[in-house]
């Protein structure tokens, strides 16, 4: 086979393969979903997923990410068994050094979200190989297209996600190293919230974590992470004043909040008196 880059504003990489009988044809590893076309033999491509999800071969891998795009979407019910063992194959294909690989596993988590929906979350917890944490990663720190394609999944995991899982896995990730990490944690978290009514009953087992958590993403030295921590501290307050009055979550604030917390909760709103 030969590899073809094709000009594009990222890039796109198209495998032209020799098939049985000479018959020349081209495989877009990264075709959009509303491209896929079914299988006349999806049973034999079904058979051989797993081996190619494990090929050392970049190639092999990009032609197995893109097939079982089109299992999900097309034939399913063929790999309902076997789903519990293939998706962490995807997750590991994040890791690749090549690109095309890791654009595609993305595409990849992207059919598994249409496809799964909720029932997505058996494959998010607090592993390494957890699918969140994965995305979260790559949404962080990658090539600029791997990144915005990873922002993307970001919100299509959180959308299909019960948000407690998502801010149980997020509120381990706060303290990472990396600046651009937990920017996106904060952004998980703001769009997590928004799909939450009730902040302080719904979320009550990691509401005080939570507290303490969103005003340390608020305040770090990060520009990003302050503005989405800024956006969760603003939903939890809303949330809690709809209950209760100023002076309670004043006091709350006082009981759970340590000093220097307190200080820069209380510049911060004297910042917001004073815009008005």
């Amino acid at each position: 086979g030969r590899l073809t880059r094709v000009a594009h504003p990222w890039p796109i990489f198209i495998f032209e393969r020799t098939m049985q009988g000479d018959e020349s044809h081209s495989l877009d590893f990264h075709v959009l979903s509303s491209d896929l076309q079914p299988f006349s033999n999806p049973s034999d491509v079904a058979t051989l997923l797993e081996r190619q999800l494990l090929s050392t071969n970049w190639q092999e891998l990009c032609e197995g990410l893109l097939q079982f795009r089109r299992i999900l979407k097309f034939h399913a019910f063929l790999i309902e068994e076997k789903v519990n063992q293939l998706v962490p194959h995807v997750v590991t294909c994040l890791t690749n050094l090549r690109s095309a690989v890791v654009k595609a596993a993305l595409l990849c988590i992207e059919e598994l979200v249409l496809s799964l929906k909720g029932d997505i979350n058996r494959f998010v917890d607090g592993s390494d190989s957890c699918i969140l944490l994965s995305v979260i990663n790559k949404s962080s720190f990658e090539k600029k297209f791997i990144m915005t394609q990873a922002h993307s999944v970001l919100g299509s995991l959180i959308a299909v996600l019960p948000t407690v899982i998502v801010v149980e896995v997020a509120l381990l990730l706060t303290s990472h190293i990396r600046p651009t990490f937990r920017a996106q944690v904060a952004f998980a978290m703001d769009l997590a919230l928004q799909k939450v009514d009730n902040i302080q009953e719904e979320l009550s087992e990691f509401y005080i974590q939570l507290l303490h958590e969103s005003f340390k993403l608020a305040n770090d030295s990060h520009e990003r992470t302050r503005r989405y921590g800024s956006q969760v501290v603003t939903k939890i307050q809303d949330s809690f004043l709809r209950t209760s009055s100023l002076e309670e979550w004043h006091d709350l604030l006082l009981q759970n909040l340590d000093t220097n917390l307190l200080m820069a909760v209380s510049r911060r709103q004297a910042r917001t008196v004073n815009s008005l």
